[in-house]
């Protein structure tokens, strides 16, 4: 579980990175200088709201336990619900991307292996109890932690939640 966690900090600190800049002056496509106080009102990286696309009552209904409203993360492009005992948890990072980001990052994962999700592209990692779906645009991770369940539960509630998603996003499976 750390290992993912490490991989996606190290990949959204590179998107972070690129998207930061170095310098407090930057110059504008119109040759316009602007400080780092304008700078700081750039658009939010995604153009949906994460924790809009799933309620916590659809969670708890696909996860079987009660999901308390979501925390937002990353920059808005993750949102994590955790059961009332915060033993259990559902998160859902969510990132505009390539096909060619979406195979370096699965190829990050030794134990990856192709998982079926409304005919998106998609790789499950049993050891980080982790989906990524590759929707054409975007790139969803659903990652869910439930002792008592098995791999192959999770793995069929992570689907489910990515179904949610990808019909909230407006993705069909034709």
């Amino acid at each position: 579980m750390k290992k993912g966690l490490i991989i996606i900090a190290v990949f959204l600190l590179a998107v972070m990175a690129v998207f930061g800049g170095c310098k407090d002056k930057k110059q504008g496509e119109s040759g316009e200088d602007y400080t780092e106080s304008t700078f700081e009102t750039v658009p939010p990286l995604l153009d949906v709201e994460v924790d809009k696309l799933i309620t916590a009552e659809q969670v708890s209904e696909v996860l079987g336990f009660t999901a308390r409203q979501p925390h937002l993360a990353d920059d808005n492009t993750t949102a994590r619900f955790y059961s009332e005992d915060s033993t259990s948890f559902l998160e859902i990072s969510l990132q505009e991307a390539s096909l060619d980001t979406f195979n370096e990052t699965v190829a990050l994962y030794e134990d990856a292996v192709d998982a079926s999700v409304m005919g998106q592209t998609a790789k499950w990692s049993e050891g980080q109890n982790q989906l990524l779906v590759y929707s054409g645009k975007y790139m969803i991770s659903v990652t869910v932690y439930d002792e008592s369940k098995t791999s192959s539960d999770l793995l069929e509630s992570s689907t489910r939640i990515a179904e949610i998603l990808l019909q909230k996003l407006g993705v069909s499976n034709e």
